[in-house]
């Protein structure tokens, strides 16, 4: 009976020690190193190699230091917090609060090599045609002209222009079924889609070099069409010169 007890008492042992570590393994690889918030809109956060958008926001996040970049220069070891309005404010080390406007980035622990990229945009040109025809086909491109935004700059250092062009041709005009979306890659003259869609809408929102590694991320926003609420879902790709690779989906 002795011997009996001394083995049960000697599982229950191993068996807390099991759990206590698989929390404590759990806590280590779900761990957030991070956090950038983009335009005011995107927050993403960042645990060892893996980038996920938040969706609600935690106390973790307004426990960190920021740095903040926007019209007015950069600022380091800013205190953030949001308001019950949506409204983001910022405080300095004393919570003494900071007047800024346009905040275009905010980034924090493993974001702090984060680059934001010189990139040209720019809205429909003519000179765009050739290109828009090999990405539309037989599509008529006139109907897609009012939408076209190109963002162009040299992704992966070779001193050749990529550009990534969105477009669509959703207005009440056309019927659902005739619907289309796309976001390109143009490199060398090379057409590449990254995706397409019949009931969303891309737009780039921001490029920057996420992990300091020299080549640049875009982030893109698809964001549902003929709906009242805000229901968008956010791709990151890495571009390397005619080729791309998504890194984020949420």
């Amino acid at each position: 009976m002795e011997d009996r007890k001394d083995v049960n008492v000697t599982m229950i042992i191993l068996i807390i020690i099991l759990i206590i570590v698989g929390v404590t393994l759990l806590f280590l690889f779900n761990k957030t190193e991070g956090y950038l918030i983009i335009d005011k809109t995107i927050v993403l956060s960042k645990s060892g190699n893996n980038i996920r958008k938040v969706s609600d926001y935690n106390e973790n996040m307004f426990k960190e230091k920021y740095h903040i970049v926007g019209d007015f220069g950069e600022m380091d070891n800013i205190i953030i917090n949001r308001s019950s309005t949506g409204e983001w404010n910022y405080m300095d080390k004393d919570y003494k609060s900071i007047d800024v406007n346009n905040v275009t980035l905010a980034y924090s622990g493993n974001f702090k090599n984060v680059k934001l990229a010189d990139y040209d945009f720019s809205y429909y040109d003519s000179s765009y045609d050739s290109i828009l025809k090999k990405a539309l086909g037989d599509r008529d491109i006139s109907k897609f002209t009012y939408s076209v935004r190109r963002s162009s700059m040299d992704f992966n250092g070779d001193g050749k222009l990529e550009s990534i062009y969105t477009l669509t041709n959703v207005d009440s005009a056309v019927s659902k079924e005739n619907r289309y979306s796309l976001i390109f890659l143009e490199s060398n003259g090379k057409v590449v889609t990254i995706d397409e869609e019949k009931e969303k809408e891309f737009m780039v929102e921001s490029i920057l070099d996420l992990d300091n590694d020299g080549k640049y991320e875009v982030v893109v926003n698809k964001g549902a069409l003929d709906v009242s609420l805000v229901d968008d879902s956010y791709q990151i790709y890495k571009i390397n010169g005619d080729s791309f690779k998504c890194i984020m989906n949420s």
